[in-house]
């Protein structure tokens, strides 16, 4: 998260959140040192402003402490702190440590007489600090007449000090404050002035993102570094260009190139549609031919020779081996015409024509076939009946020509949208992938046959197989609705 907060800062903010910490840290530390000896030099001038005050009390109560005057003594106390806020307490002993009047209007405090005694016959005056539950206190002591008629003793409070303290240190926060933006805004406007051909750079990156290829840096005035990189940048964005230019350019003949190859292949599967017309159309006639023209004829002369049989009894083998040999060469027209183009597909439909090639290919090749067929038939598109019909009778031709097989099942079915056939064998299966790659010639160009049939109409077919496994057909035509 923190790393994600930082990337999104800009260069120039940070250098001037890097020079205004810098600058607080500076200044904070600064005012921190000017604090203590502000601090110290306050407190020597608060125990000399004391010493003052001590020796003033001192020499205007000597009289009266040789004449016992404890009410002008109490009087002095009282006048010297009314003028004196800065005193906590102000007390006055005699030689023997009596006191002779305080500011208390009681005893004294526990300990506080002996907390700055001053020797006998000690006439320098005497300063101890005391850390009291009130805070700091300056002790004051100052001997009367030279300690032969007694100690004056006060005690200062820090609480002006700190008062005078925080206002200056308030004043030095203003002026760190102000100093400290003064700094930033130089920072920042230094910031822009360093990174501004870092900015014509991101500004120009950022052109190119969108797509503008013609976007160049220019710098007037910059470092070393920052020329050396713009024209690193103008140099790469020039190769850039010339390369998307050409590959445009080649994109362009690409497509010129795919309308082309798209336009031969509509061609090449028109022309392939004209012709598979043509060729079954040419299969009707000539099993129309055969069935009605051939087929009478070899009719009229099977009947011809059983009418020979009763005019020459002599030939009757030779005439009876004539006839059989006849009814075989008319069942061999049949089956031929039925081949070419079955009657069962174009009167009943793709269903009964299966059915019924399924019946003579096990009778004539001894190869059981389970065939199942589901839906309705009849209204099927004559293009797509004849394709699969196609289809089917050569996935039966290969099963006898390559794959030994003893076993043949067949799946037709009708769906909404679409038609299911299935061809399945249990014979010894191949590689689809190299006999589809052409690594086996042309020996079994009737796949790629049947792959045509079925895409002219809009379909696909699949083809499962491994050695020794079988093999299995999978076809499906797109069909409208029933």
């Amino acid at each position: 998260m923190r790393h994600q907060i930082l990337q999104k800062i800009g260069l120039r903010t940070k250098f001037m959140l890097v020079v205004l910490v810098l600058i607080l840290s500076i200044s904070g530390a600064f005012i921190s040192e000017i604090r203590k000896a502000l601090l110290e030099n306050m407190r020597q001038q608060l125990d000399e402003r004391g010493v003052y005050l001590g020796s003033t009390v001192a020499a205007q109560s000597v009289d009266l402490i040789f004449t016992n005057n404890l009410y002008a003594i109490h009087q002095l106390i009282k006048i010297t702190m009314e003028g004196n806020p800065d005193i906590r307490y102000l007390f006055i002993t005699d030689t023997s440590g009596e006191l002779l009047g305080n500011s208390f209007g009681q005893g004294l405090p526990e300990g506080l007489l002996e907390a700055n005694l001053i020797q006998e016959g000690s006439n320098n005056f005497q300063v101890v600090r005391l850390y009291t539950n009130e805070g700091l206190i300056h002790d004051v002591a100052v001997p009367v007449w030279e300690g032969k008629a007694g100690t004056v003793r006060l005690g200062l409070t820090e609480t002006s000090i700190w008062a005078n303290l925080r206002h200056l240190t308030w004043k030095m926060v203003v002026v760190a404050v102000l100093v400290a933006v003064l700094g930033s805004g130089a920072a920042f406007a230094l910031a822009c002035f360093l990174t501004a051909p870092i900015s014509r750079l991101v500004a120009a990156a950022e052109g190119v993102a969108r797509g503008d290829l013609s976007r160049r840096v220019k710098l007037g005035w910059a470092s070393k570094e920052a020329h050396l990189l713009a024209e690193t940048f103008n140099f790469m964005m020039d190769n850039l260009e010339r390369s998307t230019r050409e590959i445009r350019r080649q994109n362009d003949e690409l497509k010129n190139l795919w309308k082309e190859l798209r336009a031969k292949e509509e061609m090449r599967t028109y022309l392939l549609q004209k012709v598979i017309s043509a060729q079954e159309e040419e299969r009707r006639r000539i099993a129309r031919e055969l069935h009605d023209q051939v087929g009478q004829s070899v009719t009229y002369l099977m009947i011809s020779l059983q009418g020979l049989k009763q005019t020459a009894p002599e030939a009757e083998g030779k005439l009876e081996e004539l006839r059989q040999l006849t009814v075989e060469v008319l069942q061999l027209l049949r089956d031929l015409a039925f081949e070419l183009r079955p009657s069962l597909l174009d009167n009943l439909g793709l269903k009964e024509a299966v059915e019924r090639y399924c019946q003579d290919y096990a009778r004539r090749y001894k190869i059981k076939v389970d065939i199942q067929a589901e839906g309705e038939w009849k209204t099927l598109p004559p293009e797509t009946a004849i394709a699969l019909y196609r289809v089917i009778q050569e996935a039966l031709t290969n099963v006898v020509r390559h794959a030994r097989a003893s076993q043949v099942s067949l799946v037709l079915e009708r769906r909404e949208n679409e038609v299911l056939a299935i061809i399945e064998d249990d014979g010894c299966g191949f590689v689809p992938e190299q006999v589809l790659a052409g690594k086996q010639g042309g020996k079994h160009l009737g796949l790629f046959g049947m792959q045509e049939r079925v895409a002219l109409v809009g379909g696909t077919l699949t083809i499962e197989s491994s050695l020794g496994q079988g093999t299995t057909v999978y076809i499906r035509v797109p069909v409208p609705s029933q």
